[in-house]
């Protein structure tokens, strides 16, 4: 999951960078918000069955998902700005702290 995210970050990063924000904007609507809420339903649901299958710690699942999404996100920007080269291992690296801070 993490890495299809990053790659589609990286590939649509105006896009990732204008959801980002529009996500967590105090303007979002209720309606747009379960909207975003019912696109991300797959994922909490893999959230929720990785929990269930005590494979990831029984943390909240939106704390799990920001959890997620921000170690994804940051990695993106450092690669974006030059600060972090794509190489298969710094990849494998970010992806594996990410897991680190989640399994159980």
């Amino acid at each position: 999951m993490w890495l299809q995210y990053f790659k589609y970050s990286l590939e649509h990063y105006s896009e990732s960078l204008f959801h980002e924000h529009f996500s967590i904007s105090p303007l979002l609507s209720n309606e747009n918000k379960k909207l975003s809420d019912e696109a991300l339903s797959p994922i909490f649901n893999l959230i929720e069955r990785a929990k269930k299958e005590k494979l990831i710690k029984p943390l909240d699942t939106m704390l799990l998902f920001f959890q997620i999404k921000g170690s994804m996100q940051a990695f993106t920007a450092a690669v974006k700005s030059g600060y972090v080269k794509p190489t298969k291992n710094n990849i494998e690296q970010a992806m594996a702290m990410c897991w680190d801070s989640l399994k159980q």
